[in-house]
């Protein structure tokens, strides 16, 4: 993601900032006691399905990002994999820059490598997309 600062200079978030980000989506739009998104923004905007029924059991789409079970999360187009956990607080970020070309090699190591944080923070396995 590039931002732009009022001089139009380019600013680009590090992969300190999308795990921050992640953790404040975690915490209901409150990052370390502070509030970045109102708790019933997030909760009418973010934290909700917010297309018809007959796409949303397929593509489960919140405002920008997915709803599976008590998850809500971003994948980006370079492939990189952002969590969060509604009701565990817990966020995770899959950081890998890749084309679109990766192919099933890399949903593969995707889903290993999910499937070894939910042993490790306890929480039950779900299937996302693909």
């Amino acid at each position: 993601m590039v931002l732009r600062n009022r001089r139009s200079e380019p600013k680009y978030e590090t992969l300190a900032d999308v795990i921050r980000f992640s953790q404040m989506l975690a915490h209901h739009g409150e990052r370390k006691g502070v509030r970045v998104i109102s708790r019933k923004t997030f909760d009418e905007v973010f934290a909700v399905v917010q297309v018809p029924d007959e796409l949303g059991r397929k593509n489960p789409y919140s405002a920008g990002a997915w709803i599976y079970g008590d998850w809500f999360g971003h994948e980006g187009a370079m492939r990189t994999d952002q969590r969060a956990n509604l009701k565990t607080g817990q966020s995770r970020l899959f950081f890998i820059q890749t084309e679109n070309k990766a192919g099933d090699d890399f949903f593969a190591l995707k889903r290993a490598w999910h499937a070894a944080c939910d042993k490790l923070q306890n929480t039950p396995t779900t299937e996302f997309g693909r």
